[in-house]
């Protein structure tokens, strides 16, 4: 498999939806060998029986390009205010945009690593990951995305990634750690 780095978002905000989707399909006319691509982005929209602007062209996209996006499932930041395993079934916990989508793939986080004050046992749901949506049955797809205790602290717990700007190795959780790996698989 052949990877390509394709940056269509800077700074932490990102581009609107719209600008999104523009850049996205920009990408894939530029790049018309990939067929599988990878995407950690939280919009947190949710909204009750309708999918949203960028689920719905995300969904278009794949239709008309014949690509699939797998999506990371999105992780909840408040876990350790809940009882696990209840979090992962709570009614905030959903998965949000454009995880939803229809056409590709969603995410999420299973635990790798476990001590005795870890939330989740190993190969069980990680405490963060978003589940569930309405009627779709998600996340369609898991892989390792860490583990962390009540208090949230989750060093030890997590799994190593590359700093790029560094250079180096560290560690964090994440839904986003989880999808590049499935997209590696998947290919």
């Amino acid at each position: 498999a052949k990877v390509v780095d394709i940056k269509v978002m800077e700074g932490d905000d990102g581009p609107l939806p719209y600008e999104l989707i523009e850049n996205l399909e920009d990408a894939i006319k530029l790049f018309p060998f990939i067929k599988i691509f990878s995407m950690s982005i939280g919009h947190a929209i949710f909204e009750p029986n309708k999918k949203s602007y960028l689920t719905r062209e995300l969904d278009a996209l794949q239709h008309k390009y014949n690509v699939t996006f797998v999506v990371s499932a999105g992780n909840r930041n408040d876990f350790m205010n809940y009882k696990y395993p209840d979090v992962l079934v709570d009614n905030l916990n959903t998965i949000t945009s454009p995880a939803d989508t229809a056409n590709g793939f969603s995410v999420g986080s299973l635990a790798d690593k476990a001590n005795k004050d870890s939330l989740a046992l190993i190969d069980e749901p990680s405490p963060f990951t978003r589940t569930g949506f309405d009627t779709f049955r998600k996340p369609d797809l898991v892989h390792y995305g860490g583990n962390a205790r009540a208090t949230g602290i989750w060093r030890d717990q997590g799994v190593k990634g590359l700093d790029v700007l560094n250079d180096e190795l560290y560690e964090n959780v994440g839904t986003s750690f989880a999808t590049p790996i499935v997209s590696g698989e998947l290919a």
